[in-house]
């Protein structure tokens, strides 16, 4: 900022002071003279107070100036801290530095967060070419003659149904950061939905042979309601479904994934347990970050590290807490409690 510009500015503020400070001079000179009904001597009294005038707006303006060469070094410099006198200037840095930090935080939240999409989408673009990959492979060897065209098929749409599983992943997670918007919280019978998601699921279950099976504990025929956004919990229980059968599922042998229902202090209770293989203690503790696969995954189950973050973040903005627990060669229990309980509210 130039010298001349700050000296205007500096005009422009203390005129009216200016003007206030020789009306009430000259208002007292006047009053004087009337009351005492004599001449007054106003030159030496006039030169005395300008004389005052000008040495003050001369310090005055000597701060005023200091205020702004340090505005325009903390522009340059957001760490410069100033050189500042009176309070309200001192307040005025305070207050940039506040801005400044809060500013600077919102810039490295918003750097984390594109640098997550981006290691996302690649992980996403990864676990996709595994089932093209596949797709390819199956075509050459029905090309070949090493596979008939029905067991074709049957493989070709399990590889399209897993497309499809990321594509949907893909989706729900970009609408996920604008839950606020997507949010419809009901009431509904937590069994019913379960069986419907499992029975549009059964392709899934049969293919892997790997079954469902629903347990209700307490009384039987009480409802299992739950208030919640119907929708996004649907989504956080298929993909909890999809890791128990891809982590069950064993070559020529039958398994189960049993859903357990049950109460705790009226809150409904959602058990999801398989009898996979596991996970190991030492990663039961980073299952739920973004792009964690442990040891499961680096031993070729095709883990994106996805699925779990997903379902953690869908559990925190429908509000009921997801828990988990494994033992390795036994198999891992899902636990899903419902906060939002109707009665509660």
């Amino acid at each position: 900022m130039r010298e001349r510009d700050i000296f205007r500015m500096y005009i422009k503020r203390i005129l009216p002071d200016t003007c206030y400070y020789f009306l009430a001079i000259l208002l007292l000179t006047v009053f004087y003279q009337l009351s005492t009904g004599q001449t007054v001597e106003i030159l030496y009294p006039y030169t005395i107070a300008v004389t005052i005038y000008f040495i003050w707006m001369g310090i005055r303006y000597g701060s005023y100036r200091n205020f702004f060469i340090n505005l325009v070094k903390m522009e340059k410099n957001c760490t410069y801290q100033g050189a500042f006198g009176k309070e309200d200037e001192v307040l005025i840095n305070q207050t940039f530095h506040k801005v400044h930090k809060e500013y600077l935080f919102n810039i490295r939240n918003l750097e984390v967060e594109q640098e997550e999409q981006r290691r996302f989408l690649s992980a996403w673009i990864h676990s996709m070419k595994t089932p093209v990959t596949v797709e390819s492979l199956i075509v050459q060897r029905v090309n070949r003659g090493e596979l008939n065209e029905r067991e074709a098929m049957n493989e070709l749409m399990a590889e399209n149904d897993k497309l499809l599983s990321s594509l949907d992943m893909v989706l729900n997670m970009v609408r996920l950061k604008e839950f606020a918007r997507d949010y419809r919280p009901e009431e509904f019978d937590l069994e019913e939905e379960l069986k419907k998601i499992i029975n549009d699921n059964k392709r899934l279950f049969i293919y892997s042979k790997v079954f469902p099976k629903i347990i209700k504990e307490g009384n039987e025929e009480e409802k299992a309601v739950v208030l919640s956004d119907r929708k996004w919990n649907r989504h956080m229980i298929e993909q909890l479904i999809s890791n128990a059968v891809k982590y069950s599922k064993e070559e020529g042998v039958s398994k189960n994934v049993f859903f357990r229902l049950q109460k705790e202090e009226k809150r409904s209770v959602l058990w999801i347990e398989d009898q996979g293989i596991g996970i190991e203690k030492t990663d039961l503790a980073r299952v739920f970050e973004p792009f964690f696969t442990g040891e499961n995954g680096r031993n070729g189950k095709n883990a994106s590290g996805i699925g779990l973050y997903f379902c953690k973040e869908i559990s925190e903005h429908i509000q009921c807490d997801l828990q988990i627990e494994s033992t390795v060669g036994i198999g891992t229990k899902v636990k899903i409690v419902y906060l939002n309980y109707p009665s509660e509210l």
